[in-house]
């Protein structure tokens, strides 16, 4: 195994193997020419009736971001299979300089322990209790809050569920029956969230009519539909297409994303229809092939 570590976008987890390489050269032709895009997902919490200041049945954060994976190189042919066939190579630094922070998943307290094993969920259900108090504000009379309230919603975009800690063989390796989202738990997880400010702006942007006409054909009815599909996805958020809350990050300060990447990883079956993305765009010394 390699020594260095970067961060990995890596795309699409896809229903099917045609649609997933559609999807692949459609979203790596707009990193590489819009930048990275931040999507909008609800995350819902299990009801725990012990957590103080929780009214209702269940707890849902909305979260504004675009996931990243701390990897070394090698370890991307496993990663791909569970994540999809493209990974898109940063620099830890680059992108915590657009906020990035790894996140903290949340772990259901098993049955019969103290009460003390509650705290992650606890610390959610505060932080929207104080986001609920401070909506109350009228942001126009009061920055502050609206400020603060901005900082709740961020914090609260960095926590993830996780149903327990996953079990290990007699060997320290993971149980090959382990649920995908408790192999997620063993993976270094980053977020980059929506909203984030620093001195020279926002680091994220409205999308333009132009970023909206390649969602359309990455997938229209996800990012642009509402209601539930026929297969029983669950489309838009808030009776609102998912596009309305989408964002974009354009560039590093002055550096545009695409000069800002360290490598394109393609995995060796998806080459044939993603080769021409990159050499369209004069980017061959970026291609790494697994």
């Amino acid at each position: 195994m390699g020594t260095t570590l970067s961060l990995f976008h890596t795309f699409p987890r896809a229903r099917n193997s045609r649609h997933q390489l559609v999807a692949a050269k459609l979203i790596l032709e707009s990193i590489l020419d819009a930048g990275l895009l931040l999507v909008p997902e609800v995350v819902d919490l299990p009801y725990m009736p012990q957590l103080r200041g929780l009214n209702q049945e269940r707890l849902q954060i909305r979260q504004v971001r675009l996931c990243l994976t701390s990897l070394h190189r090698s370890q991307l042919p496993d990663h791909s299979t569970l994540f999809g066939p493209v990974s898109i190579e940063f620099d830890h630094l680059d992108l915590r300089c657009l906020g990035a922070l790894p996140i903290y998943h949340l772990l259901s307290p098993p049955d019969g322990v103290p009460e003390a094993s509650d705290l992650s969920f606890q610390l959610v259900a505060d932080l929207y209790s104080i986001a609920s108090r401070l909506a109350q504000c009228d942001p126009a009379k009061d920055a502050d809050a609206a400020r603060l309230l901005a900082t709740v919603h961020g914090f609260a975009s960095l926590f993830h569920p996780a149903d327990s800690l996953p079990r290990l063989k007699e060997d320290g390796e993971p149980s090959e029956a382990m649920p995908t989202d408790l192999q997620n738990f063993l993976l270094s997880e980053w977020r980059i969230i929506g909203g984030v400010s620093y001195r020279e702006g926002k680091v994220d942007s409205k999308l333009t009519e132009a970023d909206i006409e390649r969602l359309k054909q990455i997938d229209a009815e996800f990012f642009l539909g509402t209601g539930t599909a026929q297969n029983g996805r669950q489309l838009g958020i808030d009776d609102h297409p998912r596009a309305d809350f989408c964002r974009m990050i354009r560039s590093i300060g002055k550096l545009p994303i695409r000069d800002a990447i360290r490598g394109i990883h393609i995995a060796s079956p998806a080459l044939e229809v993603l080769l021409p993305v990159i050499t369209e765009r004069k980017l061959l010394p970026l291609l790494r092939v697994f």
